[in-house]
């Protein structure tokens, strides 16, 4: 982690955008901890296939005001030592794209994401350890409302094999959400995010219920390179077990119109004392050329 840290420094100090007022690709590291036992890394690649400007737009949301087509690549780890008795350690690995395509209506949009995740577990209870993989497959239609307001319905698909257990737990579900930016015409332009969610639940023993998600995230720009984010959410399963709220926020500031950092932690809290609560802080680094 500190070589790509490094890297990504040596990158900002010597080099020079090719144009200071628009980009075509960035790069995030992410870094941080969840529980203050799992230790979280993660680096992305975003690739836009036209140039992406970033003139008289706030910084963080050029690309989806200006309609842009992506595609993403992220590699992350995830580990943790004695958490629990239990030694835990998970590569993840992810692949998204993102097009818009013109119409005489609306701009219209087609998305989505392909990840995989493979964990191991060891204790001294399990010498010869516990893996399991997981699989997701999202895809997503939208539209955009107007040139800042969008709506899209996303299907997502999760899949979870443990070679301890004899069924595969899977989830299928949808999601409707709405993404607007206001205000571009002020000093303080702001973001809203709303999505609502069902997901039917086949769990390892053969349980079946339905869990429902609701969201709401915004952020506001106290000047065109400082934001800040707040959200909430909460869910609600048939099992009894999938309900509590979350609690997320975070700010983000921009050095240049190529250069920024950001840091964002969640709080979950979990409606019953079976179930832990956990919290997270992550730091991250962007450079955009």
């Amino acid at each position: 982690m500190k070589h790509y840290v490094l890297f990504i420094l040596s990158v900002c100090i010597v080099s020079k955008p090719v144009n200071a007022e628009s980009y075509r690709a960035s790069i995030e590291i992410d870094g941080g901890l969840v529980q203050d036992d799992f230790f979280i890394a993660k680096l992305t690649g975003d690739f836009y296939l036209k140039p992406v400007v970033t003139k008289n737009s706030p910084y963080g949301l050029e690309s989806f005001l200006g309609k842009s087509s992506s595609l993403s690549f992220s590699h992350g780890t995830v580990k943790a030592d004695d958490y629990k008795g239990i030694d835990v350690s998970r590569t993840d690995n992810t692949v998204k794209g993102f097009y818009v395509l013109g119409t005489p209506f609306k701009p219209v949009t087609a998305s989505f994401k392909v990840a995989n995740y493979e964990q191991e577990e060891r204790s001294s209870r399990l010498p010869n350890g516990s893996d399991s993989e997981t699989n997701i497959i999202d895809f997503e239609l939208g539209m955009y409302l107007s040139d800042s307001t969008w709506i899209g319905l996303k299907q997502k698909t999760k899949e979870i094999d443990h070679d301890l257990l004899d069924e595969d737990s899977t989830k299928n579900g949808l999601e409707l959400s709405y993404f607007g930016v206001f205000g571009l015409d002020t000093d303080n332009p702001y973001s809203l995010k709303l999505a609502v969610e069902k997901t039917e639940v086949d769990d390892f023993s053969g349980e079946k219920y339905s869990v429902e998600s609701y969201l709401v995230s915004g952020r506001y720009f106290i000047s065109n390179r400082f934001s800040l984010k707040a959200g909430f959410g909460s869910e609600n399963g048939g099992n009894g077990l999938d309900d509590g709220v979350s609690f997320s926020g975070g700010a983000s500031f921009y050095f240049t119109s190529h250069v920024a950092s950001s840091i964002n932690f969640k709080e979950y809290k979990s409606d019953k004392d079976s179930q832990d609560d956990y919290s997270s802080i992550v730091a991250s680094l962007i450079v955009r050329y």
